[in-house]
């Protein structure tokens, strides 16, 4: 429900439904053991990697016919017309950025979630549930452990991530290169990647590293959906034509910026927040709905 609301009225590139639809099925895998979450984790993601390897062992021998083609090339590289009707649309007014927004969730709501979400988001939270059954996630092992996998995660992960940049840039993103061979890298890569930061997390926790971070960040995650819509109000009033109306207008680089921006003000106003009320106020408002009673809130 929240996640419908978001996609449809907020954000179309909205993740909670995809979560929430995944969580119907994982939820009966939670009494597996560590070793049967990680195999069945590595076969879910490799479903949607298998997938793209083969549109692009397809695409490249052309076994796609021209109609589907045509559909996957407006999609991968819109024309003129199709990008100024959507810049239109965001900055237009409320009912014509609900229209587009929506047939926007749409498609990854369904096209997306079947092809991609639903093995990329299962097999992470199988993989998620492995972690913690094992202790790893809850620092259970030695230093020395969280130290390799700190080393290794990383090290594999952005080394993968970085060459799958580098070989997209000099195909200059094609289609038949990037859009489903080219992804690999950073697929694979930031799985690796996030065990290193499970890695580094842990030995700040262990060692006390940047205590004072370590408490902004714990308030961060307390609020984690709260501060997810929080940044897409945020942001669609940074782009939207309800807002500054910057949709299409900015670089890179300035999206890093509103980026580091985003982080600054909520690692600021999430522990001044948790100092006064038990959750965030969309925690509070999912946990009363789900128990069915009013749950407490102010401290």
């Amino acid at each position: 429900m929240f996640g419908l609301i978001h996609a449809h009225f907020i954000w179309y590139g909205d993740i909670l439904v995809s979560y929430a639809l995944c969580a119907f099925w994982v939820y009966w895998f939670r009494n597996r053991s560590p070793r049967f979450l990680t195999i069945s984790a590595v076969i879910l993601l490799a479903v949607a990697s298998l997938y793209s390897l083969f549109v692009h062992f397809a695409l490249n021998n052309n076994y796609i016919p021209q109609e589907s083609l045509n559909d996957i090339l407006k999609f991968w590289q819109p024309d003129a017309e199709v990008l100024r009707k959507e810049i239109n649309a965001y900055l237009g007014n409320p009912i014509a950025q609900f229209q587009q927004r929506s047939a926007d969730a749409l498609f990854f709501e369904t096209q997306l979630f079947l092809t991609t979400f639903l093995w990329r988001a299962g097999g992470m939270m199988l993989l998620g549930m492995a972690l913690y059954k094992s202790g790893i996630l809850l620092g259970k092992r030695s230093n020395k452990f969280y130290l390799v996998l700190a080393i290794v995660g990383c090290g594999i992960g952005l080394s993968l991530s970085s060459y799958g940049v580098v070989k997209n840039l000099e195909n200059n993103f094609e289609l038949n290169y990037s859009m489903f061979w080219g992804n690999q890298f950073n697929y694979w890569g930031s799985v690796f990647t996030c065990l290193g930061y499970i890695g580094v997390i842990n030995l700040m926790l262990a060692k006390s590293l940047l205590k004072g971070l370590q408490r902004r960040l714990a308030s961060v995650g307390q609020m984690a959906f709260s501060n997810y819509i929080c940044h897409s109000v945020f942001c669609t009033f940074i782009f939207y034509g309800h807002g500054l109306g910057l949709f299409g207008a900015v670089e890179r680089w300035q999206q890093l910026v509103i980026v580091l921006l985003v982080w600054v003000l909520q690692l600021w106003y999430s522990p001044l927040w948790l100092n006064k009320y038990h959750f965030g106020p969309l925690e509070w408002a999912w946990r009363s709905l789900t128990y069915g009673y009013r749950q407490p809130f102010k401290k």
